[in-house]
Order: C-alpha cells, then sequence, then structure tokens
C-alpha cells in the first residue's frame, strides 16, 4: 500500500481518477486512517462530491477521528459560502 499511496501523493492532481481509486482501496481496509479520508476529499472541489467523501467517512469507525469532524466542517462551510 505504501507504494500506491506515495504515488498517488505524488501525481493525484494530475491524475484524480487513479488516486481516488488507491485512497478508496486503501480506506476499505483502514478506514480509520483519517488523513486518506481528507487526501481523498481534496481531490474533489469543494461541493456535493467532496461532502460526500467527508459523509462516508463519518458514517463508519473513523466518526470518533475530531481531526476529520473539522475537516467535515471546514468543508461544509466552504460548499456553502
Amino acid at each position: 500500500w505504501l507504494g500506491l499511496l506515495e504515488l498517488a501523493d505524488e501525481h493525484g492532481l494530475a491524475q484524480p481518477h487513479e488516486a481516488k481509486e488507491v485512497y478508496t482501496g486503501f480506506l476499505a481496509e483502514f478506514p480509520l486512517c483519517w488523513g486518506y479520508w481528507k487526501r481523498l476529499a481534496d481531490l474533489d472541489h469543494p461541493g456535493p462530491e467532496q461532502l460526500a467523501v467527508y459523509e462516508r467517512a463519518a458514517a463508519g469507525p473513523a466518526a470518533a477521528c475530531v481531526d476529520l469532524w473539522g475537516q467535515f466542517l471546514d468543508a461544509a462551510a466552504a460548499a456553502s459560502a
């Protein structure tokens, strides 16, 4: 996973579809890694798609992460602005 995540981090903005697949697969196995939920959400523009990523994260085990909720609230505020 580390090699794939490194490639997704390096080329995510240039190849967002591939990076999303890597992050989604990783988070299916390791849903508590809230930083990767943020990276996945950051591949989308502020709005419904980005909020949907945070909603999926908050519906699972990562919901206990305070940092995740802070990012979710920031994304919601940006989407409504």
